[in-house]
């Protein structure tokens, strides 16, 4: 960028280096420039939102067409001034400039997430508005974490036990069933928490029993708005145990503690175009062309665990929660409203802040990620 040397974002360190629903953000914008330049505005936008996007291609008589399905959550997007006033050059003179910043993230936000079809992010762009020239912009991701307590969901301390069972053939001769039985002592955890679970198997059929597997499953749901209504699925495997084979006409018992691995919790709320499931998937595969049986235990993953006495206190100790100081960016206004909170800066001139919140949804077309898999479990 001509006569700009350097253009960043910092955010100050919480020492986890993610945020909570609530915390407040602080940072500055740090600008270096080689000559002095003319600017109308220097800005930062922080903005939280879902998208949803994938596409399917149909075929009508001889021709082929390509549907783009998309839909787009936002959850909030503020306007930070830390700069002039929008109408008048000022000139920002050589040398090294920081500009701070503060920002509270609104209550229950949905936690940062990367999926085939969609995503949850959170970002903070810095902006030069020049006079008679394109805008200059810098971006920074940062991740949010949201609070999910599993002591609010009493039915989640039950014990859990499914079963199935099929007959398999043999040479067009019916043979005994094979059933599988799998258990677990709760159905809410969260990441590095152990997980007993008990698997019996009985097969009384004449196939024999290849292998057992535990999977531990994450499976979303992307949820598209445009051009009409529609949803799809697709499952993560987040953790597998091979427990072992079972001969024909005979019955095992396998118990494992398996350690769930880090994830982010379910997400039902907060987020209307993205859901997010856990469950616990036994599978017996037998011989042969047979198909594999399978039980199904919905599982809740959380951050605060079972038995554990939930106080705000007790995960809300934040840098800069609660201060009065937040008072910066602590109301969102909509952006064509023109009613614009005070905004507190280092810099002279910089006092205004312009914010937009919403839950509206609206189709994307410009939002594909391919960091995922669907995977065959």
């Amino acid at each position: 960028m001509m006569g700009i040397n350097d253009f960043k974002i910092t955010l100050a360190t919480n020492g986890r280096g993610v945020y909570y629903s609530g915390e407040t953000l602080t940072g500055e914008v740090a600008l270096s420039l080689d000559a002095p330049k003319s600017v109308n505005l220097v800005y930062v936008t922080v903005r939280g939102a879902a998208y949803v996007s994938w596409r399917e291609s149909r075929k009508s008589g001889k021709k082929r067409r390509t549907v783009h399905y998309s839909a787009e959550e936002i959850f909030f997007d503020c306007q930070i001034t830390l700069f002039g006033n929008g109408t008048t050059s000022i000139e920002i003179p050589a040398g090294e400039q920081e500009f701070p910043f503060r920002f509270m993230l609104p209550e229950n936000l949905p936690p940062s997430f990367e999926g085939l079809y969609g995503s949850i992010r959170y970002t903070i762009k810095a902006t030069l508005d020049r006079p008679w020239r394109f805008n200059q912009d810098t971006k920074l991701a940062f991740s949010v974490i949201s609070h999910v307590d599993l002591n609010m969901m009493p039915s989640l301390k039950n014990s859990l036990n499914h079963s199935n069972s099929k007959n398999v053939c043999c040479l067009c001769c019916a043979t005994g069933p094979l059933t599988v039985n799998a258990s677990i002592p709760f159905c809410g955890v969260v990441p590095g928490q152990e997980l007993a679970v008990s698997v019996d198997v009985e097969n009384s059929s004449n196939v024999a029993v290849t292998l057992v597997k535990c999977i531990l499953v994450q499976q979303a749901t992307f949820i598209a708005n445009f051009p009409h209504s529609k949803h799809r699925k697709a499952e993560r495997k987040m953790l597998a145990v091979e427990l072992g084979a079972l001969a024909k006409n005979s019955a095992n018992n396998w118990e494992r503690v398996l350690t769930v691995p880090s994830c982010a919790p379910s997400l039902q709320r907060n987020c209307n175009i993205i859901k997010l499931d856990y469950f616990l998937k036994v599978k017996a595969r037998t011989a042969g062309c047979h198909s594999n049986l399978v039980v199904h235990l919905p599982l809740t993953v959380g951050t605060i665990p079972l038995g554990t006495q939930s106080t705000k206190a007790g995960h809300r100790d934040h840098p800069g929660r609660g201060s009065t100081s937040q008072a910066t960016n602590s109301r969102l206004h909509d952006r064509d409203s023109k009613v614009m909170p005070r905004a507190r800066t280092g810099y002279p001139g910089g006092d205004e802040s312009n914010s937009k919140k919403g839950g509206h949804q609206r189709g994307s077309d410009n939002h594909r990620n391919r960091n995922d898999e669907t995977m065959e479990i």
